[in-house]
């Protein structure tokens, strides 16, 4: 009798682990905090210039590339980048805290002139519920 219910609960527990394995992050989800995730843009201006060739100044126009994001994803230079985690038994979704070198305000958004690259996710508003290295539930 002991025998059939220590391979019983023996049983219960590998089966447990087993489901705990394929749905993890969907029960992990739901105790995460959500948060929106936007991606870095690059926006491309035509800029009016002067030139000087041969002593006569001539007008043209420049085109001007620059990385902007929400002003409300940006506090003190710093933003939140989202990214995953990868663990033995799957992933998760996790922010970091990254240092941005800011350059002005275009449209709304703020200009970043170093620190993000175009494509990158950050959270679209950065909030004191964050920490760096969190897990986070991310909503595109």
């Amino acid at each position: 009798m002991r025998k059939r219910i220590l391979l019983a609960l023996t049983g219960i527990f590998f089966l447990l682990m087993l489901l705990g394995t394929f749905f993890h992050e969907k029960v992990d989800a739901l105790f995460r905090v959500q948060v929106r995730a936007v991606a870095v843009q690059k926006e491309t201006v035509q800029v009016p210039a002067e030139v000087t060739v041969n002593g006569e100044e001539i007008q043209v126009q420049m085109t001007e590339e620059f990385l902007t994001v929400p002003g409300s994803a940006v506090r003190e230079n710093r933003v939140y980048v989202t990214g995953r985690e990868e663990v033995a038994y799957g992933s998760y979704s996790v922010v970091w805290l990254r240092e941005v070198r800011t350059d002005g305000e275009w449209e709304g958004r703020v200009k970043i002139a170093a620190g993000l690259s175009e494509g990158e996710e950050i959270v679209e508003v950065f909030t004191d519920t964050l920490s760096d290295g969190m897990r986070v539930r991310v909503i595109r």
